[in-house]
């Protein structure tokens, strides 16, 4: 009878952390298309944030001595990679579009061709930043909070100093962006790995934790110390607004929810990494094809490349292959 108890909690915790992921996914479509929303920018910029906050809080409780640094890479490379083949496809064979080989070739190295899928550069941080993660715990682990601190340090001194725009916005477009916010991310990383040394919805419950970011947030906005010229996720604002999101969500009460609705929110979850990967894909198709459809940049088309996005990958999944399904679950 514990046991029971026990799966339900965790069902319901992992829940809370779907329907993140799924409002994130939908964060950044608007980011991207939903210009004239009224929570473009300030809000749908913390949609990647979170989404690192999260990877990060995953990773760090599978960590040990058994973990496979290699298969976790391979797992972060294959929608890295097999987007960009669809894209190139797609783009130059149904689209007719130039695109190159070395748009090609940037794009899945570093995610960030601007004539493919600019989005991607997350997924080439994500690789990076495992690396560093991953011999950061094995030398370190006796000093994970330490760690974790003097990394968000670090990171805030090279912001605030503005090292990083100096060492990286010189670079041509396909390497100033996933160079530049390698650094912006790091905060986000110690943030997730600071996460995991608790349950997520005991650390984002408890007073002292919520006093402590939305203080922080509302000194730094009083001190006006919070802006940084950076490649758009620089300065503490950033990492505190995520914070404070994730504890708006998590004090809805889902364990209140009915089975069939935590069902169907679960199924709604599903290809937040897929939405993520091609959107910009599904926003092109239907300029392409559907040109004379006026859907510019408001809620209601970012909710209608949202679900057909969703739909592109329901059926991606259904290619009987492991490949296909690492590309959108």
């Amino acid at each position: 009878m514990v046991v029971c108890n026990k799966r339900e909690e965790s069902s319901k915790r992992l829940l809370v952390i779907d329907v993140i992921k799924m409002l994130s996914a939908f964060l950044v479509v608007c980011h991207h298309f939903g210009h004239k929303t009224i929570f473009y920018d300030k809000i749908t910029l913390l949609a990647v944030p979170i989404f690192m906050i999260l990877s990060f809080m995953f990773l760090f409780k599978k960590l040990n001595k058994d973990f496979d640094i290699y298969r976790r890479i391979k797992k972060l490379f294959v929608p890295l990679f097999g987007s960009a083949v669809i894209y190139y496809i797609v783009y130059n064979f149904i689209l007719n579009r130039n695109i190159f080989i070395s748009d090609f070739l940037w794009q899945t190295t570093f995610g960030h061709s601007p004539k493919l899928n600019q989005t991607m550069w997350f997924s080439n941080n994500l690789i990076f930043l495992t690396i560093f993660v991953y011999i950061f715990r094995k030398y370190f682990i006796k000093y994970p909070v330490i760690s974790s601190i003097i990394t968000l340090i670090i990171s805030y001194i090279l912001q605030y100093s503005g090292y990083n725009v100096l060492m990286f916005s010189g670079l041509r477009e396909e390497l100033k962006a996933p160079l530049g916010r390698l650094v912006e991310m790091l905060p986000f990383v110690a943030a997730g790995c600071l996460v995991a040394r608790y349950n997520f919805r005991e650390f984002f419950s408890k007073k002292k934790i919520i006093l402590f970011i939305v203080g922080s947030y509302i000194l730094l906005k009083l001190l006006k110390i919070h802006k940084v010229n950076g490649f758009a996720y620089s300065g503490f604002g950033v990492l505190f607004k995520s914070l404070f999101a994730l504890i708006c969500v998590n004090i809805v009460p889902f364990q209140k929810l009915s089975t069939s609705i935590q069902v169907v929110l679960s199924g709604m979850c599903k290809y937040t990494l897929g939405i993520y990967c091609f959107h910009r894909l599904t926003e092109s198709c239907i300029h392409n094809f559907l040109a004379r459809i006026n859907i510019s940049e408001t809620i209601y088309s970012c909710l209608i490349i949202y679900i057909l996005t969703y739909g592109v990958c329901y059926l991606i999944s259904k290619i009987p292959s492991k490949w296909t399904r690492m590309l959108v679950e």
